[in-house]
């Protein structure tokens, strides 16, 4: 009966260690259980009986105390181990899956929806979720999509030049760098500005330079809008500073002429954009979530596998001396053997 309640138990150990899955059903598992407890229930009595069989009768105590005894320091030291074990899978597992799960989200918003999708509790270093935990998917995208739809009215209200959308931008994480530079600069408008001020500033810093104007107008730093006019205009021409100066007049307001349609353009530019991004964004957190959730569940699952696959070769070795065991008949009464008279 031992060695079929050991096969038992090894047969549930293997059903749980190898068909044990993510997806697994809670019905699933409870009908594995039963196999597995099938097994372990006969296991227990049965050897504090085999010990008691095989003691006289005066030493039943004794032997029944000391077997429960050292039951319970190998499950001390079971525990202690099995739960090292289990422990060290599970962070392992925790910590590569949740980072293949979050590869395509930034760090920081990852960092936030651990954290606030565990219901308020606190978050590993490395940002993942503690063991404590516990991972709710629906929270988490609802957690993710508000955030990003909060970021990107910050964004849109940046590149308007919105001076605190601004600050927010430039110390947020989930920023991009196109969107950083453009808050930097003051808004998508103001960045035009500067750009077309830089181009007027270069062409005044090239004209006190006669010997290397023409090698400018012939580059790319030229404002393409006026390099006729300014090719128009002579190395000699620029060498008296009135002269120059006449000649630069007219050009400068060719230059800005067309600066607040520039503005507006570039401003309308960087809004579909940054709506784009935005966008596109939604679906891939929405999956790197499901995928998040699927890690911790693949996880938790790995671990508690091996824990299974442990038992399976503890109820091996047990049933290998559980062969080695002698063979004695059942005593039938306690009046089997005389109890030997303690003296007074």
């Amino acid at each position: 009966l031992m060695l079929i309640a050991l096969t038992l138990l090894m047969a549930g150990f293997a059903v749980m260690a190898f068909t044990l899955t993510p997806q697994s059903t809670q019905g699933e598992v409870t009908l594995k259980m039963i196999l597995l407890g099938v097994g372990l229930g006969p296991s227990i009595p049965l050897y504090t009986l085999a010990v008691q069989n095989a003691a006289p009768v005066q030493n039943i105590g004794t032997v029944t105390s000391m077997s429960t005894f050292f039951r319970q320091m190998g499950s001390t030291f079971g525990l202690a181990v099995v739960g090292s074990l289990f422990a060290n899978t599970l962070s392992t597992q925790m910590k590569t899956n949740l980072a293949e799960a979050t590869k395509d989200l930034p760090p920081a918003l990852v960092q936030r929806l651990m954290h606030k999708s565990a219901g308020g509790g606190s978050s590993s270093e490395n940002g993942s979720i503690s063991r404590t935990q516990r991972f709710d998917p629906v929270r988490a995208r609802q957690l993710a999509f508000d955030q990003l739809e909060g970021a990107k009215g910050v964004a849109l209200r940046a590149l308007q030049g919105d001076a605190f959308a601004i600050s927010l931008v430039e110390k947020n994480p989930l920023a991009t760098e196109q969107l950083r530079i453009v808050a930097k600069n003051g808004g998508a408008k103001a960045q035009v500005r500067k750009s077309y001020e830089g181009n007027w500033k270069r062409i005044n810093d090239e004209a006190t330079r006669p010997a290397t104007w023409a090698q400018f107008v012939r580059s790319e730093s030229a404002p393409p809008q006026i390099r006729e006019d300014l090719a128009a205009i002579t190395p000699e021409q620029l060498i008296v500073q009135s002269t120059r100066e006449a000649l630069l007049a007219p050009l400068r307001v060719k230059l800005f002429a067309d600066e607040a349609q520039a503005e507006e353009i570039s401003l309308v530019q960087q809004v579909k954009a940054t709506e784009a991004f935005f966008a596109g964004m939604q679906p891939k957190v929405g999956q790197s979530i499901d995928a998040v959730s699927n890690a911790i569940k693949a996880s938790w699952t790995k671990a508690v596998t091996t824990v299974y696959l442990v038992g399976i070769a503890l109820a091996f070795l047990a049933f290998l001396l559980t062969l080695k065991l002698p063979q004695l008949p059942l005593r039938k009464t306690a009046g089997s053997q005389k109890m030997e008279t303690i003296p007074e």
